[in-house]
């Protein structure tokens, strides 16, 4: 596990890099919540919500967010996603999609919850239209790309060929 959390790192490194003239409106795919998702749901809930805090501690480190708003975002995402990757695990391959979608959406409004709640002013409509589709597209496409390597993640750990069991 110690990778991935070098690989938590480095995507709030990425996720926090304004590059002039890529990212329009804070659009940009929520690669944090990929791993989360990924990791969610070939390891379950549990590894999840600790992968979800711990990506959140580093984004939280890196934005202007009140502190410990992307950690609850992550971390519930983790158990959400977790939960309904281990009742639903080979149903077919549209779920990790359509996990992915429903996590974009919740994770929206576990961001502006708490944003409304500590005084910042959100303008839900445009920030859901202009910001949170388009990056939630995004993130779909990224959890597309990666979603592979995660199952071949998973059936490398679940024959223990790295020697990680489930402590690593």
């Amino acid at each position: 596990m110690r990778w991935l959390i070098v690989l938590l790192a480095f995507a709030a490194i990425i996720q926090s890099i304004s590059i002039p003239g890529l990212t329009a409106n804070g659009v940009r795919p929520d690669l944090a919540l990929v791993l989360v998702i990924g990791w969610a749901s070939i390891r379950g809930w549990e590894e999840g919500a600790i992968v979800g805090v711990i990506g959140g501690l580093f984004l939280d480190c890196m934005s202007a967010t009140p502190f410990g708003v992307n950690m609850f975002r992550l971390a519930v995402l983790g158990i959400v996603s977790g939960l309904i990757m281990d009742r639903l695990a080979r149903t077919g391959a549209a779920l990790p999609f359509a996990a992915a979608s429903g996590c974009c959406i919740l994770a929206f409004g576990l961001t502006v919850i708490p944003l409304q709640a500590s005084g910042w002013s959100v303008s839900l409509e445009r920030s859901f239209f202009l910001t949170a589709l388009p990056s939630a597209a995004l993130t779909i496409l990224c959890m597309g790309v990666f979603f592979p390597i995660f199952r071949k993640v998973e059936a490398r750990l679940s024959s223990d060929d790295l020697g990680l069991g489930r402590d690593g």
